[in-house]
């Protein structure tokens, strides 16, 4: 049983961040949305089958991965109209919170041109990919500010 104390102070943390927070709680959500992140668009197979090695991910653990992901506002799922023009009718990708949710949480770190002015190394191929990816991010949405 939790205190009224312990209640009002949790109610003063924005319900979107406990979401997502939340939503990232599992080994397996971290590892779609890195996926995700990494990989762009993705089809619930193509997920599936980068993240089972030599024992397929179980389709049931997937799905709540999937759904704990939505429920945190951090990916989106594109159901295509036309599925002829793809051999999969539906897509999973970050959400445009989901970027700025893991672009906020890597430059805490000082990982990308934080408050030190420089990059601390996560790994080698992630810290690029997150840095190049962070700074197309960062110069998207400036020119998008700038045009309003």
């Amino acid at each position: 049983m939790t205190t009224a104390s312990v209640q009002r102070y949790a109610s003063k943390f924005p319900e979107e961040l406990s979401d997502a927070v939340d939503g990232i709680s599992g080994e397996t959500e971290r590892a779609v949305f890195i996926l995700l992140f990494n990989e762009g668009d993705l089809a619930f197979t193509e997920i599936r089958d980068e993240l089972g090695d030599e024992d397929p991910l179980h389709q049931q653990t997937l799905s709540n991965a999937l759904a704990n992901l939505k429920a945190g506002g951090l990916i989106r799922k594109r159901i295509l109209e036309d599925a002829d023009e793809s051999p999969f009718s539906s897509y999973y990708s970050l959400s445009e919170f989901g970027h700025r949710f893991i672009h906020s949480l890597f430059d805490s770190l000082g990982s990308v041109d934080g408050p030190a002015g420089r990059r601390q190394v996560i790994s080698d191929s992630f810290g690029d990919d997150l840095y190049d990816s962070t700074i197309a991010f960062r110069d998207n949405l400036q020119e998008q500010l700038a045009g309003q």
